[in-house]
């Protein structure tokens, strides 16, 4: 399935891709997110040390529609 990833909507560019609702054509979009990158220095998935980021949500939304997807 597609996603936008790493999504910035200050960007011209993302807006336009994405559309004025935020997500083109149903899509998820993982925003941009410094946490994203500090996975790696924790050595841990993002649920486990940032569990209100935005982009903990936008991945778990985008593994229940990958889940729906597959059945």
């Amino acid at each position: 399935l597609p996603f936008f990833s790493m999504a910035d909507r200050r960007r011209r560019v993302h807006q336009e891709l994405m559309g004025p609702e935020g997500e083109g054509s149903g899509w998820v979009a993982v925003p941009a997110s410094s946490q994203v990158e500090r996975m790696a220095v924790n050595r841990a998935p993002l649920p486990t040390f940032a569990p209100r980021c935005p982009a903990t949500r936008a991945f778990e939304e985008l593994w229940r529609a990958v889940a729906g997807a597959l059945g």
